[in-house]
């Protein structure tokens, strides 16, 4: 007998390592959503910034506060309801050139992703953008329309 291999042992040190990328891919999940939110809101905090002389003149001739945040709402995920579909084909681009990039020999890596996965990427986006929009709105209803006004007329 040259080698013994107890296969209890095998499998859990496959089961631990197998946690260990799952934690890896969590923390990668987290770093994602994290640099989405930001990437999000500070376009959507430009575009009310660059807007706010439009918004506060829509709020001065009666639109209100409610109706307002509806219609930027409406904008931002309209928006991203455009960059939706491209962004995704394009990342099922990149995969398979980041994975092509590894090919030799000895290895091919293929990918393999569920449609379900696409539609929870699009679902994760579109709650993302919802949650990167809200300080902006609030901004928006704080807005002070006297000083908007003054400062748009000098």
């Amino acid at each position: 007998m040259v080698a013994y291999t107890d296969a209890r042992a095998l499998k859990r040190a496959v089961n631990d390592y197998m946690n260990l990328f799952y934690a890896f891919i969590a923390v990668m999940l987290v770093f994602g959503a994290l640099l989405a939110f930001t990437v999000l809101f500070a376009t959507m905090s430009v575009n009310l910034a660059e807007r706010g002389t439009e918004l506060a003149t829509l709020r001065a001739s009666g639109v209100g506060r409610r109706r307002l945040a509806r219609l930027v709402t409406a904008e931002n995920l309209l928006v991203t309801g455009l960059g939706i579909v491209p962004g995704l084909v394009l990342g099922r681009i990149a995969i398979g050139a980041f994975l092509g990039a590894f090919d030799s020999d000895l290895l091919s890596l293929h990918t393999d992703v569920r449609p379900l996965t696409y539609v929870w990427a699009a679902v994760a986006v579109t709650a993302v953008t919802l949650l990167a929009q809200r300080p902006g709105l609030r901004a928006l209803a704080r807005l002070d329309l006297a000083a908007v006004v003054r400062e748009r007329a000098t």
